[in-house]
């Protein structure tokens, strides 16, 4: 007879033997939702009273348990179970070796006519999309930043421009000067199914998501301290109260000015979304003559208005390397798709009103990450990089 609190203790210790892991999974398949739900709550707890946790999992233990997962013939409804993130990663962790294990709560497998074989879907499998960017210097030269090693890249206003561990950043180099009198302006871009990180010179942070860019100075001078975006980005702004920072929101009909007061928020403009969305987490920012609060949203469109008691974690989610399909409309989803795999959707028939829930993370296939979807009652099929959603 299994000792749940027991064998859960141990898991949370990572102290299980293969052959306690093997009689707890063979347990774990007798039980329903509910009671896997008190499972997760009861582990997610012990998990939480270890010295020094901080609701951080264990880099390469999930990163085994994401490849597992998207190696199996049938992926797990990660999003049917909101209970998961409860605890944070813990329980993710916990589910993941569950799932590992052979535990499916969704039985069987979708039907519908149309619906892609499994040996189709392998010879059409698309990666994730990844790190990377390109960068194009004042001078219009352009360097793909993928797959450089950490290094300088360019000199420019007594500035290194570096490459440190997959982010572009820019250090005041040793005796440089900056003679010019014109400030040199950088871009740096992301393709779709690219994202990066990049630490401007006065020490402000961004993450820069896919189909995106931004411009900037090689070295902020006068009074203010500008930028310009297109696409999404989140910021870590450097307090600097004698040098405001601005944000110059760039999309095809409509302009943004968002003035920042020392903070954290995120910029969503892409051209195919119907608004530009403002979310602040942190400090204040003004725009449209409304100063915002942490946890409040812009949105200026057709008409601007401001959401309050927003989920700042499911619009940042893409920073932290997930899709939060948390009560997102199925064309919503799909627009996120495409920007990080690099594909278009399209709609054999209307758009079905079908809402998803939960957290997938970004760093498996399409196909991995479509099998959970279609739990959902939607279908897809995969062609070269077109997607077709159909009912």
């Amino acid at each position: 007879m299994i000792n749940k609190s027991q064998i859960l203790a141990k898991y949370a210790r990572r102290e299980a033997s293969p052959e306690e892991q093997k009689a707890f999974q063979d347990w774990l398949q007798t039980l329903t939702p509910a009671q896997l739900e008190e499972v997760v709550d009861e582990y997610g707890a012990l998990v939480a009273e270890l010295p020094g946790w901080e609701g951080q999992p264990d880099p390469e233990l999930l990163a085994t348990v994401h490849r597992e997962i998207a190696a199996q013939e049938t992926a797990p409804a990660v999003y049917r179970l909101p209970f998961l993130y409860r605890w944070g990663w813990a329980a993710a962790v916990l589910l993941g070796l569950i799932l590992v294990g052979g535990y499916w709560l969704q039985k069987g497998k979708p039907t519908g006519s149309g619906v892609a074989t499994a040996e189709d879907r392998i010879k059409t499998d698309i990666p994730p999309g990844k790190n990377g960017a390109v960068l194009t210097l004042a001078d219009g030269r352009q360097v793909l930043l993928d797959t450089l090693d950490n290094g300088t890249v360019a000199l420019q206003s007594g500035h290194a421009v570096i490459v440190n561990n997959g982010q572009l950043a820019y250090k005041a180099a040793a005796g440089g000067k900056n003679t010019g009198r014109q400030p040199l302006f950088n871009t740096l871009s992301t393709p779709t199914g690219r994202q990066y990180r990049l630490a401007l010179s006065d020490g402000t942070q961004v993450w820069l998501n896919a189909a995106s860019s931004i411009r900037y100075p090689a070295e902020f001078r006068g009074p203010e301290r500008i930028v310009e975006v297109s696409g999404e980005a989140y910021f870590e702004v450097a307090r600097n109260a004698q040098q405001p920072f601005r944000v110059l929101v760039n999309k095809k009909d409509q302009k943004e000015e968002i003035e920042v007061l020392g903070t954290a928020f995120n910029v969503n403009a892409y051209e195919n979304e119907k608004e530009i969305s403002t979310t602040l987490l942190e400090g204040s920012v003004k725009a449209q003559g409304l100063i915002l609060k942490p946890g409040q949203q812009l949105q200026v469109g057709m008409q601007v208005k401001v959401t309050e008691k927003v989920n700042a974690e499911k619009v940042i989610a893409w920073k932290d390397g997930l899709f939060d399909f948390t009560d997102m409309k199925l064309e919503d989803a799909m627009r996120q798709l495409e920007r990080w795999y690099n594909i278009e959707v399209y709609y054999e028939k209307d758009i079905p009103e079908i809402k998803f829930w939960g957290k997938i993370p970004r760093d498996i296939t399409l196909n991995s990450l479509l099998r959970a979807l279609e739990k959902m009652n939607v279908h897809f099929k995969v062609k070269e990089r077109k997607l077709i959603v159909f009912p």
